[in-house]
């Protein structure tokens, strides 16, 4: 489990740090399907935070989880960790899941990188709530898949005001037009001018 989590903390770490200089990165020429991805509006979080923030947050809590709860001695507060471990799973799956779906139906192209990140978590989450399990951590399995549907309903939530502002952002551009340059040029008629000596009248 750490070995996943660290490969995707350290691409998640490699993207935020591109999404900060703009530089180039290998495989990602203009015109190439990565590029399409990290330089779509989905690749930042709220329009301005970019995805890859947030990931390396939950990866580095998972690692450090992963990494230290076995040495925990009070079994009420590592049962308490591998608690949050589980939600921290589901969040984990369920955004992971939503990006592929997004690189497949809106973006129409799909990213190495955050594949290879997306793999990585979908894969830590079985191991961790498979693990959960075996350990009997939240004492039933249906327990157990409520802690994972939290985590998943967190993910849920940011990634539902994201599409939001997306779509408010979509919603006004045609009508931030309209009110503006589509309504001066039908308001404003422009006539010919007549000249000196025309017959017919200045209009």
């Amino acid at each position: 489990m750490a070995l996943l989590c660290v490969i995707a903390l350290i691409i998640s770490v490699f993207l935020f740090f591109h999404a900060l200089s703009g530089k180039g990165l290998i495989g990602c020429a203009q015109g190439s399907s990565c590029n399409a991805v990290l330089g779509s509006r989905w690749s930042l979080l709220s329009g301005a935070i970019p995805i890859s923030a947030p990931a390396i947050c939950i990866y580095s809590f998972l690692l450090v989880c992963i990494l230290g709860a076995d040495s925990i001695d009070d079994p009420v507060f590592e049962r308490r960790i591998r608690k949050l471990m589980l939600i921290a799973s589901g969040a984990v799956s369920g955004a992971a899941a939503w990006f592929i779906i997004v690189q497949e139906l809106f973006i129409g192209a799909f990213c190495p990188y955050c594949m290879s990140v997306h793999c990585c978590g979908i894969v830590l989450s079985g191991l961790i709530i498979w693990d959960a399990h075996r350990r009997n951590i939240a004492g039933n399995p249906a327990k157990g898949a409520i802690l994972v549907a939290a985590g998943i309903a967190a993910a849920a939530r940011s990634l539902d005001q994201r599409v939001a502002a997306v779509e408010l952002k979509a919603d006004l551009r045609p009508r931030r037009d309209e009110c503006g340059l589509a309504t001066l040029l039908r308001a404003v008629e422009i006539k010919p001018v007549g000249r000196a000596g025309d017959e017919g009248k200045i209009q």
